[in-house]
């Protein structure tokens, strides 16, 4: 079947297409459930193809940095969790693994000579315009990524780039039928009403009874019970000058000031000390390793590290046992040796525990009730502000909201079919009144006729997209052994 596959890999994709499109069309069944078994050492299993732990924790990581540089540095654990961070990104490498299935079964091959050149190609790894070997591994070596790894991971996005060229489609229509759906303006008359959550007073034996129906929803973080040993630069009290020079013959290019350009021995001479220190340290740290692991040592430091603790290699943590020895961890000014202890799973606060969360929780919900008591009540008798025709570009603030408030105030709108309504936003109400509607005019199709053709494009590209994902899943199966909300 591969190799027929193989041969009309043209012909397939247009099958493929056709039977993704008759496939939305009955509906589709979902992918999988969960399963912590049979896979431990795999997050999920898509046809033959697993996922581990390592591209999981790299990839939420990365996530997770993303986000945190759009939020000035303030992005935090609760962030992440109200989105489900760690579930998307093991979304995003369970579409990425169904696509390079697809990928090899169409033939296609990132080969060594596309790897060859997209490295040789990156300016990262280039000296004077052209690729520097030398440089290339000392990076990969400064970034603790073995060239193997590293290039295995640019096959995936050469292999991907290639499937993505097969399968994008093209078309004109949709730039019309987008222009018209995003640039429509309707006038409208508004009015806010606003609530405080903080007003709403409720007693314990009211909000203990709300817990008592949630409980399981308000859940003690998982953490691991774990002793430590730590072998500091400290203990490295001897360094020759022969190791500070081999070092730096080594690693120079590594000892750059913010110009680029290398550090000589002396200026870069506290730096290369702390390497052999660290050299050394690790020496010392697999003699620790060996003797914890054979049973010989004993680690005396014992911690509880919850998995909300970024500092600290919870990847590692999650992928062992109780009584497995990690390998020596490279850390700020040593190694540290690690042995897992025990797990402790997520468990159900008490009251008190979960007093402060839940009282959160139930004012937000009865503010939102109270706003939609109000908002229905404001409506039987609306007279508004008139604030004239509003359409989706809107980059100005009405009736007392922010911009960012208003703008997803005005998609709200367009998303509703009733003349007169109500839109909840946090901890506002905004009644409104739509009283004349405006179609496309000519010169907005002309001001955004280059963002139009590429959004279409995109557009027409992410429901394809999608429909094939779905098929792809019925068609190689998907295993998902760790589950976020259950941290297993």
């Amino acid at each position: 079947m591969i190799t027929w596959m193989q041969r009309h890999r043209k012909y397939l994709v247009v099958t493929i297409w056709i039977s993704t499109i008759a496939f939305v069309g009955a509906g589709f069944v979902g992918w999988g459930a969960y399963s912590f078994n049979s896979n431990s050492s795999s997050v999920a299993k898509v046809g033959d193809r697993k996922i581990n732990f390592k591209q999981f924790n790299l990839a939420y990581t990365n996530a997770y940095n993303y986000y945190n540089r759009m939020f000035s540095g303030k992005f935090t654990k609760e962030q992440a969790e109200q989105m489900n961070m760690q579930q998307g990104v093991i979304n995003t490498l369970i579409d990425e693994a169904l696509m390079l299935n697809f990928a090899n079964d169409l033939g296609l091959v990132a080969s060594d000579e596309d790897v060859k050149n997209t490295i040789a190609n990156d300016k990262m790894f280039q000296k004077n315009g052209a690729f520097d070997i030398q440089k290339y591994r000392l990076l990969l070596d400064n970034m603790k990524m073995r060239e193997q790894d590293y290039e295995n991971s640019l096959r995936r996005e050469i292999l991907l780039k290639k499937l993505d060229a097969i399968i994008t489609p093209t078309g004109s229509r949709t730039k019309e039928l987008l222009g018209s759906t995003l640039f429509m303006e309707d006038k409208i008359s508004m009015d806010v009403i606003n609530a405080n959550p903080n007003d709403i007073v409720v007693s314990d034996e009211v909000l203990k009874k709300y817990w008592e129906g949630k409980k399981d929803n308000f859940l003690t973080e998982k953490s691991y019970k774990i002793a430590e040993g730590f072998i500091g630069l400290d203990s490295v009290k001897d360094v020759s000058e022969d190791e500070i020079k081999e070092l730096y013959k080594e690693k120079k290019f590594t000892f750059t000031h913010q110009d680029g350009k290398v550090k000589s021995l002396e200026e870069a001479r506290a730096d290369v000390i702390a390497e052999v220190k660290y050299d050394k340290a690790k020496k010392e740290a697999l003699k620790k390793y060996l003797k914890v692991k054979k049973g010989k040592e004993k680690l005396s430091k014992e911690l509880e590290i919850f998995e909300s603790n970024l500092e600290y290699p919870i990847y590692k943590l999650i992928a062992s046992k109780p009584n497995d020895v990690l390998k020596p961890i490279k850390v700020k000014n040593g190694y540290k040796v690690i042995k897992l202890i025990a797990i402790n799973p997520p468990k159900p606060k008490d009251f008190m525990q979960a007093k402060e969360q839940v009282l959160a929780i139930y004012r937000a919900e009865k503010n939102q009730e109270n706003l939609k008591i109000l908002a229905k009540d404001k409506l039987k008798d609306f007279k508004g502000q008139d604030v004239g025709f509003v359409g989706a570009d809107i980059n100005s603030s009405l009736g007392g909201l922010t911009q960012m408030e208003t703008r997803v105030f005005v998609s709200k709108v367009f998303e509703k079919n009733d003349k007169k309504s109500f839109v909840i936003l946090g901890n506002k109400a905004v009644v409104y009144e739509v009283l004349e509607q405006k179609l496309l005019s000519k010169e907005k199709l002309k001001k955004y006729n280059v963002y139009l053709t590429q959004a279409s494009q995109g557009l027409q590209n992410q429901v394809m997209r999608t429909k094939l994902l779905e098929m792809l899943r019925k068609r190689y199966g998907v295993e998902q052994f760790y589950n976020p909300q259950k941290g297993n």
